[in-house]
């Protein structure tokens, strides 16, 4: 029962002081200004293509517009990434990931490749992707079902007590515990602009 639950957490928990609060990070990363790129050769059949993009904080306002773009890349089976590079031959995989830190990260889109591709036409048929959504606005079909994707995917990670507990800890430790909330109202006020942008 709650009453009694709060109660034994208060009496066991209350008293104990808190912790010094750990100092901020304040070294910064030199902005990078050209591509930076590693090849890695190990024995195997599996030939991977790992590209990341610079994002901002999760604080930011593009927090929401890019859960909307890893939705219209990698979320489901008419995701571009699955059309352009899985449906196509290229691959046999494909995913995105915005990370979500208090400090800048990493737009992640990775790749495996079909036995046989070349690492160059898979990374062609990528470009070609992240060109198109650059320049060319996504469809309101298309924006929609994103923005549904995104939001499910939101309430599947947030479903039940655990799940709130989760994201309100998460974020009250990446940005600010109301940013939780706010995200699902900033994904569905997503517009083709801001995922070009």
């Amino acid at each position: 029962k709650t009453p009694q639950a709060t109660q034994l957490i208060r009496r066991y928990f209350e008293g104990i002081p808190s912790g010094p609060k750990p100092p901020e990070v304040y070294t910064k990363e030199e902005p990078q200004v050209g591509e930076r790129r590693i090849v890695l050769r190990r024995r195997g059949e599996t030939n991977l293509v790992h590209w990341a993009y610079h994002i901002p904080a999760t604080a930011a306002k593009e927090t929401a517009p890019l859960a909307v773009v890893e939705s219209i890349l990698a979320e489901g089976n008419s995701a571009r990434l699955q059309r352009a590079l899985v449906d196509a031959g290229l691959a046999t995989a494909s995913w995105a990931d915005a990370d979500q830190l208090k400090d800048p990260g990493l737009f992640w889109l990775g790749v495996t490749l079909r036995p046989g591709v070349t690492h160059d036409k898979v990374e062609a048929a990528l470009d070609a992707e992240i060109t198109r959504i650059r320049t060319q606005p996504v469809s309101q079909g298309e924006l929609r079902q994103a923005k549904n994707q995104a939001e499910a995917d939101y309430a599947f990670k947030s479903d039940g007590t655990s799940g709130v507990a989760w994201g309100l800890g998460t974020y009250s430790m990446i940005a600010d515990w109301q940013r939780f909330y706010e995200l699902l109202d900033e994904m569905r006020a997503v517009t083709a602009k801001d995922v070009q942008d």
